[in-house]
């Protein structure tokens, strides 16, 4: 059950955060290991998931899949970011992870975002708590773990390869956005008629930075377009890429692209 406070924070949160798919069924892209009959979705549904990497570009899935992990096992679910968390962090949610197996029978998954982030003395903290099976570990990086990341903690996980979203998934996931009246806004104005997705002569006259993508970063954009409309009232329909153009939203996220491609 929600309070007053946590539904209000929630319709704050970015649209791409609102949109996050809660279940497999709801998950977009990755059919290669998260389709019927796949291994890991196999794990997931068991709750048997063992220490595994999600590697792939941003935007592709590997925290949502994660949250859904979270969401949908009996186990505890703890959250670091390599960033922020050093030895003593992970000190701590072993010896939580400890108590709870012993108390309860319970086990712990530890999500690491940005693993390849981790120095040697960090990842070395946490793999006698892997070996015996007091902590499951799911790390999550951008970064090849065969490059990035230490042998000893590499070894001892189940690589996942995530690849970026189809051009189908990206539209699927813009048009779910426009569609969800509790999380998106399917009870505003707002359409967005796809009618033949990059053809090959629209493709061309697209800008590379626009051209990866990333299902975060195309829901941000149906969040933009929405709150431009609403604040005018009015309705509009997107057909094609110079009708986005004309828009007038273009020139808007191209200034707000290239300034984080700047930035990186």
């Amino acid at each position: 059950m929600q309070d007053l406070f946590s539904s209000q924070e929630a319709a704050l949160s970015p649209l791409a955060d609102r949109m996050r798919p809660r279940t497999l069924d709801e998950f977009i892209g990755q059919a290669h290991i998260v389709g019927q009959g796949r291994l890991l979705r196999r794990a997931i549904e068991a709750d048997r998931m063992t220490s595994s990497i999600f590697y792939g570009p941003p935007g592709c899935g590997k925290t949502t899949l994660a949250s859904i992990i979270a969401g949908t096992t009996h186990s505890a679910f703890v959250q670091l970011n390599a960033v922020t968390s050093g030895v003593a962090d992970v000190r701590q949610v072993i010896k939580e992870a400890q108590d709870r197996r012993s108390l309860y029978g319970q086990a712990t998954y530890l999500l690491l975002d940005e693993c390849h982030r981790w120095s040697k003395s960090q990842s070395d903290s946490i793999l006698p708590a892997i070996e015996r099976g007091v902590v499951r570990f799911i790390g999550s990086t951008t970064e090849n773990p065969l490059v990035s990341m230490t042998p000893a903690l590499v070894g001892r996980c189940r690589i996942f390869q995530f690849y970026p979203l189809g051009e189908a998934d990206v539209i699927l996931a813009m048009r779910r956005a426009l569609a969800d009246r509790e999380r998106g806004f399917g009870a505003t104005a707002v359409e967005m008629d796809v009618v033949q997705p990059y053809k090959a002569s629209t493709w061309d006259s697209i800008p590379d930075w626009a051209k990866d993508p990333d299902g975060k970063w195309c829901i941000s954009y149906v969040g933009t377009m929405s709150a431009m409309v609403n604040a005018d009232r009015v309705s509009t329909t997107i057909d094609s890429w110079q009708a986005l153009k004309d828009s007038g939203i273009y020139s808007l996220l191209k200034e707000a692209m290239e300034k984080a491609v700047s930035y990186t």
